[in-house]
């Protein structure tokens, strides 16, 4: 890991849409936006903030990004500008009609990685440039979620797997959805594993969840950046350093509120943190919370 960056530079996007669930169902019994071309004004003011203050994460909520833009615009903005962009996008799948009532609805993250990280002066060669595109679905559907489904006469397609991305530069992380943040089997899988946990949300319990991404920061010891929808406001950041006023790096409070903020956490030195090594500050003092006890101590069951 000697390649791996002291910090990180994360931008968070926290966007609203558009009307609620209900003026997104259309003919086709799907869920979708009435008019997805504004969703691109918010996409395209986050991506210049990006730019301007050349971060490696461009974070959006869940339920952000109609499932047309995916792979156009989302897709050439990862490889042309080389940061990771992590979103939610509308319920799917897109292709459902009609006559296919019957076919579950799910509800997925995207996360598009650039072939090439980073903003250094380096010229990228044009064949270099590229972009994967993932699509990751959401385990267990919120309550709410699955009574508004229930109440269309939908049901929900249940996601099995969680993704761990590895990377010698940015570090170990992770993308959940919402309400996965919740299921206590997902968080002991993680423990030892990331060093950053990214969470798409469109989550009205924003103290909840605030609590649950401290504790979580702790019993992981890894950065947490939790990125909510605007209707409901409370995005947040948290970093495990053992002074409170350093634990909480970032939260956007409020509610009908677009913005987007950048903020800068420590990658290298809580991945040595993770391993027992011990970071000092200026007094001497350990620069992160205690390591909770058997940490990682069955990563190798798994």
């Amino acid at each position: 890991m000697n390649s791996m960056r002291e910090t990180i530079k994360i931008t968070v996007a926290q966007a609203g849409h558009p009307g609620e669930f209900n003026t997104w169902y259309d003919r086709s019994r799907r869920y979708r936006f009435q008019n997805p071309a504004k969703q691109l004004d918010f996409f395209y003011k986050a991506v210049e903030t990006a730019k301007q203050d050349k971060s490696d994460f461009l974070v959006f909520p869940e339920f952000f990004l109609p499932r047309e833009q995916l792979y156009t615009y989302v897709r050439a903005v990862c490889r042309e500008n080389r940061f990771i962009i992590i979103g939610g996008l509308e319920f799917g799948p897109f292709s459902a009609s009609v006559n296919e009532s019957d076919t579950p609805v799910n509800n997925d993250a995207f996360i598009a990685i650039p072939s090439v990280i980073g903003h250094n002066e380096k010229e990228v060669e044009v064949r270099e440039k590229n972009a994967n595109i993932i699509v990751v679905p959401k385990i267990m559907p919120a309550d709410e979620e699955e009574k508004m489904l229930q109440a269309a006469g939908l049901r929900f397609q249940h996601g099995n797997k969680i993704y761990l991305f590895q990377s010698q530069e940015v570090g170990d992380w992770a993308v959940l959805i919402c309400a996965d943040l919740l299921n206590l089997p997902i968080q002991f899988l993680l423990q030892s594993k990331v060093q950053t946990l990214f969470v798409v949300a469109y989550n009205t319990d924003v103290e909840g969840f605030a609590s649950i991404a401290d504790s979580l920061q702790r019993l992981l010891l890894c950065n947490v950046i939790i990125c909510n929808t605007g209707n409901y406001g409370s995005s947040l950041g948290f970093s495990p350093f053992r002074e409170h006023y350093k634990r909480d790096v970032m939260r956007l409070k409020g509610n009908q509120i677009d913005a987007t903020v950048t903020i800068e956490l420590p990658i290298k030195s809580i991945y040595q943190a993770q391993q027992g090594i011990s970071d000092k500050d200026q007094n001497g003092k350990n620069k992160f919370i205690k390591r909770p006890p058997d940490f990682g101590k069955f990563r190798k069951l798994l």
